[in-house]
């Protein structure tokens, strides 16, 4: 005997009333080195990296953020590291 809710599923991809998930599950997920903590100045929404760059999520989500943050990767995490290094400099001579 088939269980009710296998039977009705079926009957719904027969029908063309439901797709079949053939996409195979992500087991490895990229995650880059700011992703979350970077701030637009301007409405404080947080800022995800795409393409390149970091922009402000709230607007590129069709909000309205009235001067958008944007950045590139690359002076954005070279200005962290220099930051870092400063104050591991100074947290050592201290």
């Amino acid at each position: 005997m088939i269980p009710a809710d296998l039977a009705a599923r079926a009957r719904r991809l027969v029908s063309g009333h439901q797709m079949l998930n053939t996409a195979k599950p992500q087991t490895e997920r990229r995650v880059h080195p700011l992703t979350g903590l970077p701030r637009c100045a301007d409405c404080g929404h947080s800022m995800s990296y795409g393409g390149g760059s970091y922009e402000c999520q709230y607007y590129s989500g069709g909000g309205a953020c009235n001067k958008p943050a944007s950045t590139s990767r690359p002076p954005l995490e070279r200005y962290i590291v220099e930051a870092w290094a400063a104050r591991l400099r100074a947290w050592v001579l201290a």
